[in-house]
């Protein structure tokens, strides 16, 4: 299955349509909609090797293999900060596309982006929650929302672009840096962990094949930071990406 995200840009006074096209893996996939350019995200095999496009990196976590064996491939201080976290008395939810598009689902994605905003503008980057993003992917069936909740209040937010069979892992944000104490940071930051290894089992139990972990610099040392070295913990195998660009119209 394909999903296709339409988005109409403005370029000298005239309007493009570009497709953005996910999970689209081989080049044998045709774009059904009528649009001037296709951008092909996360591609292992080029359409055409002339096309503009750019090499990226990422972790996949497989899942077709038993939870045993993806558990014990996550590093040991990990897997010992999920376990211990059961005794923080985290909760989880997960909201598909239908809850997300529900009315009622206003105030939390308001809560998602006061979480998102706060936690980059913590770091000193401008980098705002984009709302009508996430609404397109819902209106495609192909977003998903978890939360893990601390005292019945959401300390940990991701964000899934998933097609029924791959999943990729979008947007993470977290309520660590507005921690008043040291003893509640690291409840969040086990909470974040288990949320992950939460998502791991919902998305096998419901048959996808893999996990995207959204981009890694693996292959740069001097480029991996914090984030990479996070996701690098929880055993993915390192792959290679495209993203291409297909011109269709002058």
């Amino acid at each position: 299955r394909v999903f296709y995200i339409m988005v109409e840009i403005k370029s000298a006074g005239r309007f493009l349509t570009l497709a953005e096209v996910y999970f689209a893996e081989t080049p044998d996939v045709t774009v059904k909609s009528k649009c001037d350019v296709v951008l092909y995200h996360n591609r292992k095999i080029l359409k055409d090797k002339s096309n503009k496009h750019s090499v990226g990196y990422t972790l996949i976590t497989d899942l077709s293999v038993s939870e045993e064996e993806i558990f014990s491939k996550i590093r040991k201080n990990v897997r010992y900060d999920i376990r211990r976290s059961e005794r923080d008395e985290i909760t989880f939810d997960i909201f598909k596309s239908e809850d997300i598009l529900a009315e009622s689902f206003g105030r939390k994605m308001d809560e998602f982006a006061k979480c998102h905003d706060s936690m980059y503008l913590s770091k000193g980057l401008d980098f705002k929650f984009n709302r009508d993003e996430i609404i397109n992917f819902a209106e495609q069936n192909a977003a998903l929302i978890t939360t893990a909740s601390y005292g019945g209040e959401p300390v940990v937010w991701h964000f899934y672009i998933a097609d029924g069979t791959h999943t990729k892992f979008t947007i993470s944000c977290s309520l660590f840096r507005d921690s008043d104490t040291k003893e509640l940071a690291d409840i969040i930051g086990r909470a974040n962990k288990a949320l992950h290894w939460h998502d791991l089992k919902y998305f096998k139990s419901c048959n996808y094949n893999s996990y995207d972990w959204g981009g890694c610099y693996w292959n740069d040392e001097t480029l991996a930071d914090g984030i990479d070295n996070f996701k690098l913990s929880f055993g993915g195998e390192k792959t290679v990406y495209y993203t291409e660009h297909e011109l269709l119209t002058l």
